[in-house]
């Protein structure tokens, strides 16, 4: 069984719902694995269910030499069935994620997007129905020279400080720190 096949993948998202995951998680002493009650769907209905693809973005004071190049590093080798997850640190700013990485993505064989940071072009993404879940919308301004990326595909890639009430990136998925 190829648990990465989008046939695979699209009969977990058909029969399983965020509920019922983060309760059989409690049960088995997993506490604590679901997503803030901000990290919001961009269009009802959203579902992105696959392998996370981690990156910690961190906010800069100067504009980097090469801003999108880890970026664009692992969506190049993004592997289908693959779910880009993100933390971003620092204040919200511009938006990380907007419609052009979405088709890139999407490309790619990307299954969706989770960010505790902010998204733009939605109504681009909306119109593909590429799952993107964000803590907010900006309806301009990109990140550039804003932040880096400075981890991805790391195991135990997380944030460094404020994880009260954030998410930490960890092999195999998000994990809420509190509320």
């Amino acid at each position: 069984m190829n648990r990465f096949a989008p046939d695979y993948l699209d009969h977990i998202a058909d029969r399983l719902y965020s509920s019922v995951l983060a309760d059989i998680l409690d049960d088995a002493g997993h506490r604590h694995q679901v997503m803030r009650h901000d990290v919001r769907p961009l269009y009802p209905g959203a579902k992105a269910v696959g392998r996370a693809a981690t990156m910690l973005a961190i906010e800069v004071t100067e504009l980097p030499s090469e801003p999108y190049k880890l970026l664009m590093d692992l969506l190049d080798n993004l592997r289908p069935g693959e779910v880009v997850v993100g933390a971003v640190q620092g204040r919200p700013g511009g938006a990380l994620w907007g419609e052009l990485l979405s088709t890139h993505t999407r490309a790619k064989g990307g299954r969706g997007t989770v960010l505790d940071g902010l998204s733009r072009d939605s109504w681009g993404i909306v119109g593909m129905k590429f799952p993107v879940f964000a803590t907010g919308r900006r309806h301009s301004g990109h990140d550039s020279g804003r932040r880096r990326l400075r981890g991805r595909r790391r195991p135990g890639v997380r944030r460094r400080r404020r994880l009260r009430g954030r998410a930490r990136i960890r092999r195999g998925g998000c994990r809420g720190s509190g509320a």
